[in-house]
């Protein structure tokens, strides 16, 4: 036999484990390669420096040529990942010894635009053999019963990779690859011809179904999608992701919401974390499910070719995101795409969106999953404290402010630190900033001071840097560190808080949103609700309805919406309909009222609201639920706007428990009856219904 070599019987474990992980992937697979009879006896050499496989031959044992060693295949990995992280789909054509899949497979996985997804690895062998000796050696049982590796196995192991690629578009194509057997191509193919050939492929797959959905809706009329959208079961297809964090969560909450109502829900989103869905994946589900009604978070339907056209469509604004923030995205919204969420007038007067299909909505409350639980013994101690405080803003401003320094030039390093010092003076007298015009006024003056110009983008991008990062951080750390002042039991839940140089004590780490958040808000005395432009936000109404008693911070947003119902009331009772009527017909009342918004919100409501009748009809729309304020009327009694009232409204409630229910019990109810999905789902039907009964297609305007 020679020295140093052991035959295959003695690595029988490794087989079998091999063997039952392969089962797990592909039963018919695993006994294909069980079944297999080897052409010759082959050994596994015993240096642990040198790894080698041999075959008899002869009276001889023989090394087998090993073309990619474990160093070479760590080499390779570094040329197609230099970052030592596998980012792209790759594909690797050959065995060899199997060091360079085992390398690929290793490689911890990083894609930041769908975090969570690990790119799929395209494994092609020609020789089974060589398959069923390496599962005698190498250990692969987590490799083999990985779904996110594709095995293409045979003679037309291409073929069978380009097969799976037309068959399965949800699987993201290699985008590198390595060739490890030339002989697995066949004469004319490479992975840039399967490649290509996938495409054609994809290409006309795309048009069969959009061919096929075309009889589906091409007799549908306004009339009949009306009446359904009024009362009967309706087929609705929510697409979301499964790289998202918390809209996967509000999806699945919305379609919940659709099927308590009595209609058929279908959550459109990858299956496993090797999948990405694409235009594709979701037109074959459309024309599969055949939905009356598409439901999207922060993306519309013109972003995703091959929906269906003739069906209302629905975008969720909840987030401030480019693709939504543009011109482009507004002169796409058709006779039959319609939003709700908030920005309604902003996305109106700069991007074109139409006012009359945008729904203004908060972000909504799943009652279900936010009612209160009864809290053991355990929980109450892992989760119990007297103030507590959930978000992952935990970057100080101070850190933001150098990270955006360092990429910019000298002259926007003087820009930026102008515009900060100006916050930070506010901030430094114990007072706070609640109103994006005001920072944009200290942008302009920052502007002016230094005698800068900058076009009208990087207004906006500093606009958006100063108002949602560093006002935020401000805010939200100059209250937090009030109350660490306090001398409390403070827990901070979030992402990243442990590294914060004053707060880092009270950190407790992420608050799992399914199974931790519930307990959170019920077991902490005090919740705080610390947000510069509004309370009214997921964090509240989800801990409003899971019991939870709130402390809110005081911000102009919370009260606005006192004076809009004033203005809102006075305009309907004198036939005020357009701005200029509301300019000419002034009376001392509402001289008066405008002065108390101007008082509390630093700005005045002429100054910034060109048509101050659309402003206020925003506030109508939501039920003037957009302000703290006017929702809860208990909101005086819990709100602070100092470190002083923030210590006197502790010491009043952290002992009082009865008092601390009565208020969370009032206004968990307002929750229930205002701000569930269901809630705001009747409101986008009545919304859409109204709008198509109005809008005869042209089928039955040519009747």
């Amino acid at each position: 036999m020679g020295l140093g070599w052991e035959s295959l019987p003695s690595r029988q474990k490794a087989w079998e484990t091999n063997l039952a992980a392969a089962r797990i992937r592909d039963p018919h697979l695993a006994k294909t390669i069980e079944e297999h009879q080897p052409s010759c006896e082959y050994f596994i050499g015993q240096d642990p420096l040198r790894p080698q496989l041999g075959r008899r031959s002869g009276g001889e044992i023989q090394p087998l040529p090993n073309s990619i060693t474990q160093s070479s295949a760590r080499d390779i990995c570094r040329k197609l990942f230099p970052k030592s992280q596998c980012s792209e789909p790759a594909l690797v054509a050959g065995l060899d010894h199997g060091w360079l899949w085992q390398a690929l497979y290793d490689l911890p996985c990083h894609t930041p635009g769908t975090p969570g997804h690990r790119p799929p690895l395209y494994f092609l062998v020609r020789d089974i053999e060589r398959l069923w000796l390496l599962m005698h050696w190498h250990d692969w049982s987590k490799l083999l019963a990985d779904a996110r590796v594709q095995l293409f196995i045979g003679e037309d192991a291409a073929d069978q990779c380009r097969r799976s690629m037309i068959e399965n578009p949800q699987i993201p194509w290699p985008k590198l690859s390595v060739t490890v057997d030339p002989q697995i191509w066949p004469a004319g193919v490479s992975v840039d011809s399967i490649w290509s050939s996938a495409h054609q492929s994809a290409n006309q797959q795309m048009q069969d179904v959009c061919r096929k959905v075309e009889p589906i809706y091409g007799n549908i009329g306004t009339k009949n999608l009306a009446r359904r959208l009024r009362g009967e079961g309706l087929r609705v297809m929510g697409i979301t992701s499964l790289y998202t964090t918390f809209l996967k969560y509000s999806m699945s909450d919305w379609l919940d919401a659709f099927t308590e109502m009595g209609h058929e829900a279908l959550a459109c989103i990858e299956r496993a974390d090797h999948e990405i869905n694409n235009p594709l994946t979701f037109a074959k589900v459309a024309a599969e499910f055949q939905p009356d009604l598409i439901l999207m978070i922060d993306h519309y339907r013109a972003e995703i070719p091959g929906l269906p056209q003739q069906i209302p469509c629905v975008m969720w604004v909840q987030d401030n995101l480019p693709n939504i923030f543009t011109a482009r995205a507004g002169a796409a919204q058709g006779l039959r795409d319609y939003c709700l969420g908030f920005g309604r007038l902003h996305l109106r007067d700069q991007f074109g969106y139409p006012e009359q299909r945008f729904l203004p909505a908060h972000v909504s409350v799943n009652e279900s999953r936010f009612a209160p639980i009864h809290l053991d013994s355990q929980d109450r101690e892992t989760y119990g404290c007297d103030v507590s405080f959930v978000s992952h803003a935990s970057t100080p401003p101070t850190v933001m402010l150098t990270e955006q320094l360092q990429r910019a030039d000298a002259t926007g390093r003087k820009l930026l630190i102008d515009i900060y010092e100006q916050m930070r003076a506010v901030y430094d007298r114990g007072q706070a900033i609640t109103h994006a015009s005001i920072i944009n006024k200290m942008i302009q003056e920052s502007l002016f001071r230094l005698r800068f110009n900058v076009d009208a983008t990087v207004t906006r991008q500093l606009s958006d840097f100063f108002i949602q990062r560093i006002n935020n951080a401000l805010f939200r750390h100059q209250s937090l560190t009030w109350a660490a002042e306090l001398d409390l039991k403070v827990h901070l839940w979030g992402r990243g808080w442990e590294q914060h140089p004053k707060l880092g004590r009270f950190a407790k780490g992420v608050a799992c949103n399914q199974s931790q958040l519930l307990k959170i808000y019920q077991a902490s005395k005090i919740n705080l609700q610390i947000t510069p432009f509004g309370a009214v936000h997921q964090r509240l109404l989800d801990g409003l309805a899971a019991g939870g008693f709130f402390l809110v911070r005081q911000c102009a947003g919370d009260l606005a919406d006192r004076v809009h119902l004033k203005l809102w009331n006075w305009c309907n009772a004198n036939g005020i309909a357009t701005h200029q009527q509301f300019l000419d017909s002034m009376d001392a009342d509402v001289q008066q009222w405008l002065l108390e918004y101007k008082r509390f919100m630093g700005v005045g409501l002429l100054d910034f609201a060109s048509d101050v009748i659309a402003h206020l009809r925003l506030s109508a729309d939501c039920g003037f639920t957009r302000s703290a304020g006017t929702v809860w009327p208990e909101y005086d009694r819990i709100n602070f706007d100092s470190k002083d009232r923030l210590k006197e409204l502790v010491t009043t409630y952290l002992p009082d428990e009865s008092a601390r229910k009565q208020i969370a019990d009032s206004m968990r109810q307002v929750v229930l009856d205002r701000f569930t999905y269901q809630a705001t789902t009747r409101r986008l039907l009545e919304l859409i219904a109204d709008d198509l009964a109005g809008h005869p297609s042209v089928r039955e305007a040519a009747a």
